[in-house]
């Protein structure tokens, strides 16, 4: 072989190589996207939340006890294509979720402009599903690994007179696969006139009998979700909305995964001793059960605006001329930390 054949080769081969390279880049890049593309769904439907363990009983009768203020808050802020973000003044919500050895606990709180109750609903011929609610979501199978109907849909709807009525019964929900769990929920709702909170309880015992467990308790996985729906007298529901990224609301696989756990991040070991927020639906004053570790407290409104600012505050902070709505009271203690509760100011 003489030199300039050897350099065309060599020549050659530098391309082949170069080439191949360049495709195994390529190869690498598609698969990492794909990698991080799947990560990003499985994140947004299967989000992984952990449920503190409250601290003393609950009761559901619509008060919203001093052991909600431990629990983390999930706002609702997906309302995909068809449904455009409102404005606040319009349709917000959020809600808690706690647990003992007895049940889940749910506080659902909904700030509404137009209020459907009963006889507004009887009035547009509503079905079920078209009114203003909270729709749960329950799989106490953890079934997004199963069979995709093995879930209950539970309404629990600001016009809730009785089943009977254009509303879901609290009790025993309804699945599209036939999935059962008898009398599993117990629920209330206070009235807030622009808005509702509902409390509600979901049987374990009931829950555990219907997945063929023997309990649900610490550690356990449930399969979750929560969507906030409002309707302000049209035929169809103005806006429905989650904290799922394209949720589907018939397929278990896009539901949340709730774990039991006994605290969450130090947060269910909040004293009511402690820097406690109370009461979180409050007309002009707020108070702290202990203010000694306080260094400065905000109250920010859901454009993220601070609309009162108090350093070193007394026992209570007077906010009787901030307007109705939901707020975040975020709290700086001495030593530097960050305590967030939301209140409802009536």
């Amino acid at each position: 072989m003489n030199n300039e054949t050897q350099k065309d080769y060599f020549c050659t081969y530098t391309e082949i190589v170069k080439l191949k390279l360049i495709s195994m880049k390529k190869n690498l890049f598609i698969g990492i996207a794909g990698l991080c593309l799947c990560s990003a769904i499985s994140f947004a439907q299967n989000r992984i939340i952990e449920i503190p363990k409250a601290s003393s009983a609950i009761t559901i009768d619509g008060e919203v006890e001093v052991v909600w203020d431990a629990a983390p808050s999930y706002t609702i802020d997906k309302w995909g294509e068809d449904n455009p973000v409102p404005a606040a003044d319009d349709f917000s919500a959020n809600f808690k979720l706690l647990w003992d050895e007895s049940s889940v606990y749910f506080l659902g709180t909904i700030t509404d402009d137009i209020l459907m109750d009963q006889t507004a609903c009887s009035d547009a011929a509503l079905v079920d599903w078209e009114v203003d609610n909270w729709e749960i979501y329950w799989s106490p199978g953890n079934s997004f690994l199963d069979d995709m109907t093995e879930m209950i849909q539970v309404r629990l709807s600001y016009a809730n007179a009785t089943s009977e009525d254009p509303t879901a019964s609290t009790k025993n929900g309804w699945s599209e696969g036939g999935f059962t769990v008898d009398n599993f929920v117990t629920a209330i709702k206070t009235d807030l006139g622009d808005g509702y909170v509902i409390e509600a309880s979901f049987d374990l015992a009931a829950s555990a009998a219907a997945a063929g467990k023997d309990m649900i308790g610490e550690g356990d996985t449930i399969g979750f979700n929560a969507v906030a729906c409002d309707n302000d007298g049209d035929a169809t529901r103005e806006n429905i909305g989650g904290i799922i990224e394209d949720f589907t609301w018939n397929q278990a696989d896009t539901l949340l995964r709730l774990v039991l756990v006994t605290s969450v991040n130090g947060l269910a070991e909040v004293s009511e001793s402690n820097a406690g927020i109370y009461p979180t639906i409050v007309t002009d004053q707020i108070r702290f059960a202990d203010n000694t570790g306080i260094a400065s407290v905000d109250i920010i409104n859901l454009q993220g605006q601070i609309v009162l600012h108090a350093v070193r505050p007394s026992a209570y902070i007077n906010i009787a001329a901030l307007r109705s709505g939901i707020y975040n009271v975020r709290i700086t203690t001495v030593n530097g930390s960050l305590l967030n509760q939301k209140i409802i100011k009536r």
